[in-house]
């Protein structure tokens, strides 16, 4: 140890340039790196999810749940099967042994539902497995506006959706909060009942009227075409028109008009989206992962800008969501936090050890933290709100090695020993305790490390920057400091 001082407070031109390095590769990763507001994890859960309209709940139980259940029962990988079986739909959560990487478990899964689908009813939707149901949103935008329908918003929409999915970057842009126009038809009971007229038998003969028909085929010498005639409702007064009754009397002809109102109104689910009163929708967008969502962000703010242009002045954008901002403000917290934990070194290391030293001290923090960001980009951390977390929690403790290097070079200076004797003798009298201290510090971060499950991936970023900013801390302490040091410090 006392031989690889020596060679480095003699070579300290190269090591002064080895610590430039650093903060050149500290920066680069720092502007490379993923930066989104949490990081990402995989659950060990899927959700299945099987239609069967008009079905009831005893039915989808015994036609679709059981069957569904009875098979992944039967899969080496189960952990839990929690089953819900509703009127027309079947949700089923598949949990599963947790694993860093679930892509063949999940490829099993789909595998055996679709082997499964030809056992269920004919009418039957499509097994649908979600693994990935968790993931959260990064934008959401309204598109509002006075006297419009939600029709015509959802053009505007889609005109801002198709421009924001061509955007590098963004992995799925969807439309929320439309109402979809229905048929409604509104009959009078009186006047059926003077017919003899069911609600069954209106309901057939709409049905009937709208059948597609296959015609037959047309064949010539090259080929032939199949033909089907469309169904006669085309519009609302093919329906209205329909015949319900004719006399026997009179030959008199009724139809549904007759007998009550056919109108297209909005679906009445119960929720709308309404922004000042006025009708509106949400346009929701997902970043793919491990992407640095900042400069992103950056391009779609442009890209409305533009469309702005090209969108009436009374549509209003509003921006509901929207995670680059979040990623930016915690970025800018956690710079202020850097340079306030700076100075307040500087202030206290100045009130014991004065101006000089506590200029050189100070110094550790940024190498340690741009030392730190090149080991997360080397391990594949993001700069998410875990890994800022830990990094403020680890700023405190960045410049104690430092301090405790610094003042055992000092205090040899002032007893008139040689600068360069009291470097390598003011660090190797401390390696031993910085380092124990440094490492009983990493110990009690190592239950962390070592959490498994999707709270333990969640938090996984958070010991691992921890350590790496301790151990960035401590090279930075018995290399850099005795380096400044031995150019710096003066006896007092």
């Amino acid at each position: 140890m006392r031989n690889f001082l020596t060679s480095i407070i003699k070579n300290k031109k190269i090591i002064i340039f080895i610590a430039f390095a650093i903060g050149i590769m500290g920066i680069f990763s720092y502007n490379v790196m993923p930066k989104k507001q949490s990081p990402k994890i995989n659950l060990a859960t899927a959700m299945i999810t099987t239609i069967y309209p008009g079905s009831t709940a005893d039915d989808i139980e015994k036609l679709i749940t059981s069957k569904i259940e009875s098979k992944l029962s039967d899969m080496d990988e189960k952990e839990e099967i929690i089953s819900y079986s509703r009127d027309s739909v079947s949700v089923i959560f598949y949990t599963i042994k947790y694993s860093n990487d679930f892509s063949q478990q999940w490829g099993k899964l789909r595998e055996e539902m679709i082997d499964l689908q030809e056992e269920l009813p004919e009418r039957a939707g499509k097994i649908d497995v979600n693994t990935d149901f968790m993931e959260t949103v990064g934008m959401i935008y309204a598109i509002s506006g006075e006297d419009y329908t939600y029709d015509e918003l959802e053009n505007y929409g889609e005109i801002m959706k198709k421009e924001l999915q061509n955007i590098d970057g963004v992995s799925n842009v969807e439309i929320e909060g439309m109402l979809d126009s229905e048929l409604v038809i509104e009959l009078d009971d009186k006047k059926m009942k003077n017919l003899n007229i069911s609600y069954g038998e209106i309901s057939s003969l709409i049905s009937a009227q709208n059948l597609e028909i296959p015609s037959g085929q047309v064949i010539d010498g090259k080929g032939k075409v199949n033909v089907r005639t469309k169904g006669f409702c085309q519009s609302i007064e093919d329906i209205e028109n329909i015949v319900v009754a004719v006399s026997d009397e009179t030959g008199i002809v009724s139809r549904i008009k007759d007998i009550g109102k056919v109108s297209l109104q909005l679906e009445d689910r119960g929720l709308k989206t309404k922004i000042n009163k006025n009708n509106a929708i949400l346009v929701v967008g997902y970043f793919e992962d491990g992407k640095n969502i900042i400069p992103i962000g950056k391009v779609i703010e442009n890209k409305l800008t533009d469309l702005s242009k090209d969108i009436p002045g009374d549509i209003d954008i509003k921006k509901v969501l929207f995670e680059p901002d979040a990623v930016d403000d915690n970025l800018g917290g956690f710079i202020n936090s850097l340079l306030q934990g700076i100075l307040f070194v500087i202030i206290v290391v100045f009130l014991g050890l004065g101006i000089r030293n506590s200029v050189i001290v100070s110094v550790a923090i940024p190498l340690s933290v741009l030392l730190t960001f090149t080991i997360m980009n080397i391990v594949g951390i993001s700069i998410q709100q875990i890994s800022i977390t830990a990094l403020i929690i680890a700023l405190g403790m960045l410049v104690d090695n430092a301090i405790v290097v610094a003042d055992a070079i000092q205090v040899r200076l002032d007893e008139g020993e040689e600068k360069i004797s009291s470097c390598i003798n003011g660090v190797m009298e401390v390696k031993t305790p910085i380092l124990t201290a440094t490492l009983t510090t990493i110990c009690t971060f190592m239950p962390l490390l070592l959490m498994g499950g999707e709270i333990g991936a969640y938090l996984k970023s958070m010991p691992i920057v921890v350590i790496g900013a301790l151990i960035s801390s401590y090279l930075v302490a018995i290399t850099i400091t005795p380096i400044m040091a031995g150019i710096f410090f003066k006896k007092r």
